[in-house]
């Protein structure tokens, strides 16, 4: 067991705060290479743009010189500065000029890039092969003039020059993207400590603390004052340990009673027994007086041995197992009915209208126990007769059991399921539909208060079906 001192929590590479330390790299990282891909694309079409400026700049030096021819070594100053082979401006005075190198002869281009019409996918396709290709290309370009846009120029030109600037630029991107990434994580992750991963462990530690003794006060979350989730899962937190504790309170109070209950049990049915065997006497005397008490001494011995019995019940709780079976349903509630006692049932007539092959899926023992208190209640209430229907769907089984007693008065029905509140009988100990609510719970269904009808009570008992039941009954309750 974890101690409450020593609380064992993840190691730092596998915190909550780690993980969001990384995912905040990864986001800003994914997002710089949207960022990245589409930039070097724009910074390879402004390269090819200003080398066709470079190389309009060098035509024009042609065209200013006598007779419009220059020597060898000018010519190859005037490209080197265009980084260019060739390049060729049209529509200058109706005029075209071109600019290369004579003794040396041009190789044939291997693809052309039009800045006209080059559009921005296959501009990013083409800037991250220049970024990977291991060699240099010889290429076309082709674009109107930057300094005058009414101008064509034409450039062929190496690649190896862009593809250095290009590669020198994504170095740039990327250590910019790796401390913007570095310094966002860093700022998400000094946020997020504060604002979540503190006040998560606060809830961690709180819960881990209080497991290990629900008993101590002081081990309860003091939530802090805040308005956000968390501050409401504090709340809530601390809500739910308060009544956790008093309900751990009060089963002890109740396994107490349990425990004291049981060891008088067994001296108290002695006593009973006796009384009972003087009622017993009284009874068979001639005297009208005589057999008048010993009635009414039966029924005293018999609510008190009904009151300890509901007590152990209740103080005994439902099975933490259970064992189940399919079962139908009629058998389930004649066999309750059959266990009443016969100087009870006698006041009371069963009609039972339970199809004989509708299946439930229940501890026999349990679910009995369920039909009966609540037919000792409709007894106890003054019921004549208890009525008992059916709705089922696939997984559950609706079981209408309706009596035609005075019903439940309003005022009785708020505390209906609470324990000790006497119900809506004097003398009552309000156990019963206790009893019964948790051992249908604990079977997946419930019991419910179905208001009062014109006959008396209506109770609604909800029970699994088993898992390969036929689906030809479907009942409507009346």
């Amino acid at each position: 067991m974890i101690q409450s001192d020593d609380i064992d929590l993840p190691p730092a590479r596998r915190s909550l705060s780690a993980r969001l330390l990384v995912l905040a790299i990864v986001y800003v990282m994914v997002s710089e290479v949207f960022i990245y891909v589409p930039s070097i694309h724009r910074f390879r079409v402004e390269y090819l743009q200003n080398r066709l400026a470079d190389g309009h700049l060098a035509v024009l030096a042609l065209d200013a010189s006598p007779n419009r021819t220059i020597n060898d070594r000018l010519t190859d100053e005037l490209l080197r500065h265009a980084q260019s082979d060739l390049v060729i401006l049209h529509g200058y005075g109706a005029r075209t000029l071109m600019l290369e190198r004579r003794d040396i002869p041009q190789p044939k281009p291997m693809f052309v890039v039009d800045l006209r019409s080059l559009d921005l996918v296959d501009g990013m396709i083409q800037a991250m092969e220049d970024v990977f290709r291991r060699k240099s290309l010889l290429i076309r370009v082709i674009g109107p003039s930057p300094k005058e846009p009414r101008l064509l120029v034409e450039s062929v030109m190496t690649t190896d020059r862009l593809q250095t600037e290009i590669r020198a630029f994504s170095r740039r991107i990327l250590a910019l993207s790796i401390v913007i990434s570095l310094a966002t994580a860093g700022l998400i992750y000094i946020s997020l400590q504060f604002l979540m991963v503190r006040p998560m462990r606060r809830l961690t530690q709180s819960m881990i603390r209080f497991r290990d003794v629900p008993e101590d006060a002081s081990r309860i979350l003091v939530p802090e004052k805040r308005s956000d989730e968390i501050g409401i899962a504090q709340r809530a937190l601390a809500e739910m340990q308060s009544r956790l504790r008093l309900a751990l309170a009060h089963r002890a109070r109740l396994a107490a009673l349990g425990t004291a209950m049981a060891k008088i049990n067994h001296d108290l049915r002695n006593i009973l027994a006796t009384v009972q065997l003087v009622a017993d006497s009284l009874t068979a005397s001639t005297d009208p007086k005589s057999i008048k008490m010993a009635s009414k001494l039966t029924n005293s011995v018999e609510r008190a041995q009904r009151l300890v019995e509901q007590i152990l019940e209740f103080a005994r709780g439902t099975p933490a197992t259970m064992d189940r079976q399919s079962t139908t349903l009629q058998d389930l509630i004649d066999k309750a009915y059959a266990e009443v006692a016969p100087n009870l049932r006698h006041k009371i007539s069963l009609r039972n209208h339970i199809p004989g092959d509708l299946l439930v899926f229940v501890d026999l023992h349990e679910a009995g126990r369920i039909f009966l208190n609540l037919i000792r209640n409709a007894i106890e209430a003054g019921a004549k007769t208890w009525d008992v229907r059916a709705n089922a769907d696939d997984a559950m089984v609706t079981i209408i059991c309706k009596d035609d007693g005075p019903g439940v008065p309003q005022d009785a029905r708020r505390k209906l399921f609470e324990p000790f509140t006497h119900g809506s009988k004097a003398g009552g100990t309000g156990l019963g539909l206790v009893i019964a609510r948790d051992i249908a719970r604990a079977h997946g269904g419930d019991v419910i208060f179905d208001g009062t009808s014109q006959s008396g009570a209506v109770f609604k008992v909800i029970l699994p079906r088993p898992k390969s039941h036929s689906n030809r009954f479907v009942a409507t309750a009346t």
